[in-house]
This record gives C-alpha cells, sequence and structure tokens, in this order.
C-alpha cells in the first residue's frame, strides 16, 4: 500500500489512538477527551435498544438513544482517530482566528481550510 508506505507516522498514530479506544471500551466507557481549546469532548456512539409496538392500524419501531445504554464499542473505535485529530485541527483553527482577529488580520475559513490574503501577511 503506497499510502501506508507514505505515511507511516500518521498510520501508527492512527492505530495508537483505535487501541486506546479499545481500552477505553473494554471498561464499558465512551471515549471522551478534552480539546486543546478546553472544550470537552465525547463520543455519543451507543448500542441503540429499539421497541416495537404494534397497533391495529400500524408498526411503529422506537429508538432508546439514552446515555445509560452501553458504549458501541465497534464506532467507538473506529471513530476516535478521526474525531480527535478534527478537534485538534479546529482548535488550531479557532486559536489561529483568535490571533489573527488580534493583530487586525482577515481570516477565511471553509470547512477545515483557513487562509490570510499576502498582502496583509508580513
Amino acid at each position: 500500500d503506497v499510502m501506508g508506505d507514505l505515511f507511516q507516522g500518521a498510520r501508527q498514530t492512527m492505530n495508537w489512538l483505535a487501541t486506546c479506544a479499545q481500552l477505553i471500551t473494554s471498561q464499558g466507557q465512551p471515549v471522551a477527551w478534552m480539546s486543546p481549546t478546553g472544550v470537552p469532548a465525547v463520543q455519543p456512539y451507543r448500542q441503540k435498544q429499539p421497541y416495537t409496538i404494534v397497533t391495529l392500524l400500524q408498526t411503529i419501531v422506537l429508538i432508546n438513544n439514552s446515555d445509560n445504554l452501553p458504549a458501541h464499542k465497534a464506532r467507538q473505535t473506529s471513530a476516535f482517530p478521526p474525531n480527535y485529530i478534527h478537534s485538534l485541527d479546529s482548535a488550531h483553527m479557532l486559536l489561529t482566528a483568535i490571533e489573527m482577529d488580534k493583530r487586525g488580520l482577515t481570516f477565511s475559513a471553509v470547512h477545515d481550510s483557513f487562509h490570510q490574503y499576502l498582502q496583509r501577511a508580513s
């Protein structure tokens, strides 16, 4: 795999994060962390409980989405590496925007890409 060869460090980090998530969920806990900006993050992935209600007119399926349900181990594990990296990216973008505002510079962003106009850069 060419991408795996080029980005070995990134792949090793993703594997380490997934291993951490497996250890956390093996204790029945959802994966949670504090972002660099102090925002708590808790992954919401739980094992949902469907309930089927049959009436004379229809059948309805209701889903229990309670935070008291067990953590969904596979979703917690697969989602943690990208969610954690996105939390670092968003913290970086927020701190950059704050600093640029302090300096009177224009800040532009689309999703997780941001830039500054060169004529204003020093």
